[in-house]
């Protein structure tokens, strides 16, 4: 499924300064020298808001709060998008941008070509820029290291996010209302961690050097940004718009769904996308930074669906035509919300 004929029309085209900041906040590839240049803008259909046609971006617009008004590059308009210009630089060689390595992404602060850890897999933006993913969701076993760690005198305050998750008081999951009854503390380690929130879900990544999925280099998604090539998840999930399920695009019963129990994070290999990123679907739905508020409340999205979900609209990589808003279970939930059927998967830069 190519994102023209799913989730995005894209319209006019707007000039806009290519600085490298405004660049790498679009996800796009950074020049190398000044200049001006054109991106699309487009509208999104569904319930989460209309993205406005494009105007100009200085690079003062650019807010690292998040993606609200940004326009993004274009999609092809006959197929999935294209990495362009891509060079090739191994592992190791010297560096200014991920469109220059061949297999890994640019490491700014050593200014080589690196890959991504093992336990993580590449994803790249159509335009080069490129960030690391985690393999499979993160296990019970994962996050019991990350709360002993965070029960120790380690500075766990700075994992927080200042505005959101300034009142938690721990990191321990299972409260809540939906998981008081069914968070089980005896359950096998190798299933996902669930009855976590979206302040969990930040701790837990920051402790081990990554970050929650969301827009280009992390930053959080409006609205207006989410379903288009500047979302994280969704590039990862449908390989840059070429499919609408992690593993192709017309819905199989390969994934955790529709089911009456998780299953292990190493379960279901064949619910998998082309460059080995399990369980995008189905299992347990993953915390991404793409939030709004709305009559003063901040909700944020939950991708991918989990075991529990029935709508088959809700499993795959492009959020429902209709919105989220009435999906079963929620698939927008506030910061400090859990679900019995809720878990993390980090990225990297």
């Amino acid at each position: 499924m190519a994102f023209s004929r799913a989730k995005s029309r894209w319209l006019e085209r707007a000039p806009f300064h290519r600085s490298r900041a405004v660049h790498r906040a679009l996800g796009l590839a950074a020049p190398r020298h000044a200049g001006s240049g054109r991106v699309q803008g487009g509208v999104r259909r569904n319930g989460w808001g209309w993205l406005c046609p494009g105007h100009w971006l200085l690079l003062g617009a650019c807010s690292l709060r998040g993606l609200d008004d940004l326009e993004g590059p274009a999609p092809l308009e006959d197929g999935p998008a294209e990495i362009l210009s891509l060079a090739t630089l191994p592992d190791g060689g010297v560096c200014g941008y991920d469109a220059e390595c061949a297999d890994g992404r640019c490491v700014e602060e050593h200014g080589t070509c690196e890959p991504c850890p093992a336990d993580m897999r590449l994803v790249r933006f159509a335009a080069g820029d490129a960030f690391c993913m985690d393999v499979r969701e993160v296990s019970r076993a994962e996050y019991a290291e990350f709360t002993s760690a965070a029960l120790s005198p380690a500075p766990v305050a700075a994992l927080r996010d200042p505005t959101m998750c300034a009142r938690k008081p721990s990191f321990a999951p299972g409260d809540g209302a939906n998981c008081r009854a069914e968070f089980r503390t005896d359950a096998a380690s190798s299933l996902p961690i669930t009855c976590v929130d979206l302040c969990d879900a930040m701790a837990y990544c920051s402790w081990k050097g990554r970050r929650v999925c969301g827009g280009p280099s992390g930053v959080k998604l409006g609205p207006r940004r989410i379903d288009t090539p500047a979302d994280e998840w969704l590039t990862a999930c449908t390989e840059r718009g070429a499919r609408a399920f992690p593993y192709g695009d017309t819905f199989e019963p390969v994934c955790n769904v529709a089911s009456d129990a998780l299953v292990s994070v190493d379960a279901r290999d064949d619910c998998t996308t082309p460059s080995g990123i399990t369980q995008l679907s189905g299992n347990v739905a993953e915390w991404v930074m793409q939030c709004r508020t709305l009559e003063g409340v901040e909700r944020c999205l939950v991708r991918g669906g989990e075991f529990r979900t029935q709508d088959l609209s809700t499993v795959g990589c492009w959020l429902p035509p209709e919105g989220v808003d009435g999906t079963v279970p929620s698939m927008a939930l506030t910061p400090l919300e859990r679900s019995p059927g809720v878990g993390i998967r980090c990225c990297s830069d």
